[in-house]
């Protein structure tokens, strides 16, 4: 779409514009004889205009700004100035074979769209124009000594130079309607007019879109500052977690440690009950070797018993002869006897020992199994408590996140809740200037 389709501009409404500020059929034919002579010494002109505007500090400065963003040399940027300067002052009488219609109307409206696009002040752009009229007067001056009809062709350029103006100020004012998201098209136009003539409801649309962005801004800002009280108490939250995770931890480790402990004297327990247990094992094959030795003292004592009986025996077929033997002999079969019941009441004694020796070995061995049993499971506490000490260390870790998380929010919404204050501000401030 057009510039001139988009402002509703057309050849009936530009007609209205010539018009009004009397460029008629008259200027035409006087622009349109004097094509050869704007072509011949427009270069001149331009390169005496631009002069003029390089001598002048805050253009220069500009247009130094504007060599500097294009990575260009000042001279390069004048030479370019110049030839489009040169241009234009051609295209003023040039638009006099097309009457200036809307293709005329067009390029200079796409000329002050560039214009503002690099951000020329409008204040030096319009003001330009007081030097093209001094310089129009001065070249006209050189090629004609008849002042009546210098003047009239001077007269001429300007109502085209008029013409022009009303062009790049409506494309700088429609263009900044654009920018701010007004649709040029929500103003009703009647026949004949343009967009230019509906400045008035197309404020409206601003004061309206102002409005919207004061309202929307305002809800920006409650939103922040919920944020920020949500965010505080994230912040909060999360550091109660941290320090509740921090205590828990160290908690954990002292189970750990205990229960390292534990096992640890458990297995001392296990290997004890082990050295007992061998230790019972060894008494009861004591014992059985007492034995043993014990049947044989029996035996002995039998055999004793046996010899004593065949010794009185002898004694008494010997007679007197044999009496002190027969004594003697009396002595060892009683020693005998008393050897048999000793030695039985010894047996005794060691099968009951043996027996509270395999009991004890039994119940050793059963508490060594228990013993075991714990010790695994104090290894299994070990390992969960472990495990669960890492899971701790992340849920605090993430905790700490966490809270940084909430913080990090905290000043971003109130940072987001003091700018959109401030678009207040400056909404209010809009809305005034109104």
């Amino acid at each position: 779409m057009s510039l001139c389709q988009a402002f509703s501009i057309d050849e009936s409404n530009l007609a209205t514009r010539r018009e009004f500020i009397q460029l008629g059929e008259e200027e035409r034919k006087l622009l349109s004889s004097l094509i050869p002579w704007a072509e011949k010494i427009a270069p001149e002109l331009a390169r005496e205009f631009y002069d003029q505007q390089f001598a002048f500090a805050p253009t220069r400065d500009f247009f130094a700004g504007m060599a500097s963003r294009k990575g260009i040399s000042m001279e390069s940027l004048r030479s370019a100035l110049e030839s489009a300067q040169s241009d234009y002052f051609k295209g003023v009488f040039r638009g006099a074979e097309s009457n200036w219609g809307t293709s005329y109307f067009e390029h200079r409206l796409r000329v002050g769209q560039t214009h503002d696009a690099i951000d020329l002040p409008l204040k030096w752009f319009i003001g330009s124009y007081s030097s093209y009229q001094t310089l129009t007067r001065k070249y006209l001056k050189k090629h004609s000594r008849n002042a009546k009809k210098r003047e009239a062709a001077a007269a001429a350029v300007f109502k085209v130079f008029n013409f022009d103006i009303q062009a790049i100020l409506d494309s700088y004012l429609l263009s900044l309607f654009r920018s701010m998201g007004v649709r040029l098209d929500s103003v009703e136009l009647l026949p004949g007019q343009d967009r230019t003539e509906k400045i008035g409801p197309l404020k409206s649309s601003v004061r309206s879109l102002m409005s919207g962005i004061l309202q929307t801004t305002d809800n920006l800002r409650r939103s922040a500052e919920l944020l920020t009280h949500v965010s505080g108490e994230m912040e909060s939250s999360a550091s109660a977690v941290a320090s509740a995770t921090e205590e828990m931890d160290a908690s954990i480790s002292e189970i750990a440690a205990n229960s390292s402990r534990a096992s640890s004297v458990a297995g001392t327990a296990v290997q004890t009950s082990q050295k007992a247990n061998q230790g019972m094992e060894g008494f009861a094959e004591a014992s059985v070797e007492i034995g043993n030795v014990l049947s044989l003292i029996t035996s002995i004592a039998e055999q004793t018993n046996l010899l004593a009986l065949n010794a009185t025996i002898e004694a008494a077929r010997a007679g007197e002869s044999g009496k002190g033997f027969a004594v003697v002999a009396g002595e060892v079969k009683e020693l005998a006897i008393e050897t048999t019941k000793a030695t039985e009441e010894i047996a005794r004694k060691i099968d009951t020992l043996r027996a509270h020796v395999t009991s004890t070995a039994s119940d050793i061995e059963s508490v060594a199994k228990i013993i075991s049993e714990i010790n695994e499971i104090e290894l299994s506490v070990s390992a969960a408590v472990e495990e669960q000490s890492t899971v701790v260390k992340e849920i605090s870790r993430s905790a700490a996140e966490s809270s940084q998380n909430a913080e990090q929010t905290r000043s971003s919404s109130e940072e987001l809740a003091r700018l959109a204050e401030d678009l207040i501000d400056l909404t209010s401030k809009l809305e005034m200037a109104e």
